[in-house]
């Protein structure tokens, strides 16, 4: 029933995106993937850069300015500094999450697990998730199939075997 996934704990996360500078002082403006945007201020070091390179930073302050964080980093002291990073990606270690508790998952540890249905019917694998604002629900397969991840649809998840036990029919 397809091919076992495991978590690389060296993978690199996506996290957010630095916006402009703010200030004068090498402050950067970020916008936060995550549904706790402060939970960034739990990490030392952040890594910013793209997919091909990536610069390790020691993250000094962090602030809230409405949806944004204000970030402050070791050796970026002024604007002209700063302006190097816009749009560059926020990346944490996935080896530096902390550790989720029975029945719990990170988003990124689903992508790429097989969906089956009750009856035994493989949809394909987990694209991607996405958050409605009632819950969130599953990208799945090749024809994007959208499944919601709720208690009443998803009836085991197994990150072991790699498998997403759903109780739905395809094309519903």
């Amino acid at each position: 029933m397809g091919q076992v996934k495991t978590t690389n704990p060296e993978v690199f996360i996506e996290m957010g995106k630095i916006g402009p500078p703010y200030g004068l002082k090498g402050g950067l403006k970020v916008r936060s993937y995550s549904d706790h945007p402060d939970s960034l201020s739990n990490y030392k070091y952040w890594w910013l850069g793209n997919s091909e390179q990536k610069k390790k930073l020691k993250l000094l302050r962090v602030s809230r300015s409405g949806q944004h964080l204000i970030v402050s980093f070791e050796k970026i002291d002024d604007r002209t500094e700063a302006e190097k990073y816009r749009n560059d990606i926020v990346y944490i270690p996935r080896s530096q999450f902390p550790k989720t508790g029975v029945g719990e998952f990170y988003w990124v540890d689903l992508i790429g697990l097989t969906v089956c249905t009750v009856g035994g019917e493989s949809m394909g694998r987990l694209n991607r998730l996405i958050e409605t604002g009632a819950n969130q629900v599953m990208v799945v397969g090749e024809k994007n199939e959208l499944v919601p991840f709720i208690h009443q649809v998803v009836e085991k998840v197994d990150t072991r075997t790699g498998h997403i036990l759903v109780n739905w029919e395809p094309g519903s």
